[in-house]
């Protein structure tokens, strides 16, 4: 029995609106859980190391796991679904988990000899905290890149909800465990970090369970098999390409990284807090509208349906720059204010907040091209083109790179991130150019219009929300209750006289909306 429904765009629109809620539930968690490793760590140097270490394996949950083998995985697995029946769309998928399992073992073994062998040599002491907090953390690569494949199993079944859950798992446990350190007083830091390091492994079991069992109940039945066949072939040749193509904007994260943990003490944390904060429009936005309209692109492609390909790819890439957007100013103009009321707390002092609202600035001018190059880059993945992306992966990397060592001397921290949001568009313009160029004129007329707009609801939105913060800042004197009244009200204000924008334009731009957020049937 085939349990794939029908999908219209309507539903991915609904469905985005879910997988967006519960990703909003998530990253709230996740502040919840950074704020926790704030106040206990602050920005010292043994969470830098946890920083650098934990980069690794979540780099590789990025690339293989949720980004270049789960876009490569879902269009062969739906063709093996339509051309050839589901029992061998299953015999397909088994044999990729299997390959994948033993790939990771390897890998992880490789990577704990080659930490050991790093051992032997004259290496300083900070790095030495590295390669500790590593080699507990590398084991976390097989459990969540094996998720990532199975949530890309779920998803060809339009199945979005436990994959947008996954991360609240981790945050739960991390939560928790933070929440038992911060009363544990007899532990020094160092080992409350060894002791978060063995948590992540135990979330990462636990989401690689569920998971398991959520496939299971679609129809998998897991035998080990490595016995090789086109479809696996294909998907390695597809996924090497996108490796780089679809995940360029965590490659850059991890050389941001390095390079801060070279500028100084208190770098490397400050652009870790900054870019978890990105990551809540990112994850609740872009990652959402990317993950529920892939299956439709990709039965679009499939069928040969270019028409509603095309229709469905601009609409999608229409309802990100509408909330991007504004959202994008909003990080902008409110960066001190947000990380002030998040953060400061404890061990993270007034410098932290100042560092880590520096890099937020720069972060958010990326804010467009990180939300729609997750997007179009599924559009490719659809079309079973994976060496595009990877090309202007290639070339925007190399930018990257370059613009790192050119803007870390003058803005140190707050340089790195802004290399990142200038390589963000010059992605963007170099994969929209390249599409045309392979499908023709995507964009429709409707999606130019909504862009007007948006830039003048925008406009407006910014002259409230900074005014009224200014107001505030100037109206009320220093404190706690000052800090969390100067970044939620003109927040709040800000959305308001956006969407009363929009009701005043075309009311029909926020009917959409609604309907995205489950607000209007």
């Amino acid at each position: 029995m085939n349990n794939r429904q029908p999908y219209s765009t309507k539903k991915m629109v609904r469905s985005a609106g879910m997988f967006g809620g519960v990703t909003m539930v998530s990253r709230v968690l996740g502040l919840v859980r950074d704020v926790l490793s704030a106040s206990l760590f602050g920005t010292s140097g043994f969470w830098d190391a946890f920083v650098v270490a934990f980069t690794i394996p979540n780099m590789f949950r990025m690339l293989l796991g949720e980004g270049a083998l789960s876009g490569a995985f879902v269009p062969v697995f739906t063709q093996y679904m339509q051309d050839k029946g589901e029992d061998k769309a299953w015999v397909f998928a088994n044999r990729v988990l299997s390959f994948l399992s033993v790939f990771l073992i390897g890998l992880i073994t490789v990577g704990i000899l080659i930490i050991l062998v790093c051992f032997r040599f004259d290496i300083s002491d900070r790095l030495k905290e590295v390669l500790i907090l590593s080699i507990i953390l590398l084991p976390y690569m097989f459990f969540i890149c094996n998720v990532g494949l199975l949530m890309g199993i779920l998803n060809s079944f339009y199945h979005f909800f436990l994959p947008a859950f996954n991360p609240v798992i981790l945050n739960v446990v991390l939560i928790a465990i933070m929440s038992l350190l911060a009363v544990s007083d007899f532990l020094s830091i160092k080992a409350k970090i060894v002791v978060l390091c063995f948590g992540v492994l135990f979330g990462g079991f636990l989401q690689f369970s569920l998971h398991f069992i959520a496939a299971v109940k679609k129809g998998l039945r897991y035998s080990f098999s490595l016995r090789y066949s086109e479809g696996v072939k294909k998907v390695w040749l597809l996924m090497l390409p996108a490796v780089l193509g679809l995940s360029i904007n965590q490659i850059n994260l991890m050389v941001d990284r390095f390079l801060a943990f070279k500028i100084g003490a208190g770098i490397a944390s400050s652009l870790y807090y900054s870019n978890r904060l990105i990551q809540l429009p990112i994850g609740v936005f872009g990652v959402a509208l990317a993950t529920v309209s892939f299956p439709l692109l990709t039965h679009h492609s499939a069928s040969g349906n270019m028409d509603d390909f095309k229709k469905v790819l601009s609409n999608v890439l229409k309802i990100s720059f509408r909330i991007a957007l504004p959202a994008t100013i909003g990080l902008l103009l409110l960066a001190y204010p947000i990380t002030r009321m998040i953060f400061e707390h404890k061990q993270f002092d007034c410098a932290s907040t100042a560092k880590t609202a520096f890099a937020l600035g720069f972060y958010s001018l990326g804010l467009l091209g990180y939300c729609s190059n997750k997007i179009i880059i599924r559009g490719f993945y659809s079309l079973q083109d994976t060496v595009t992306p990877m090309r202007i992966g290639l070339v925007a990397l190399v930018v990257n790179i370059t613009l790192n060592l050119i803007l870390m001397v003058p803005l140190k921290g707050g340089g790195l991130a802004l290399s990142t949001s200038i390589t963000s568009f010059l992605s963007f313009f170099m994969l929209v150019f390249f599409l045309r160029k392979k499908i023709g004129v995507f964009l429709q007329p409707d999606f130019f219009r909504s862009l007007k707009i948006s830039f003048v609801c925008t406009a407006v939105m910014a002259f409230f929300a900074f005014g009224s913060y200014r107001l505030i800042s100037i109206m009320l004197e220093p404190g706690v209750t000052t800090n969390i009244i100067s970044a939620l009200m003109p927040v709040i204000i800000g959305i308001g006289a956006y969407l009363s924008c929009l009701v005043f334009i075309d009311r029909s731009e926020l009917d959409e909306m609604f309907y995205l957020f489950h607000l209007k049937k």
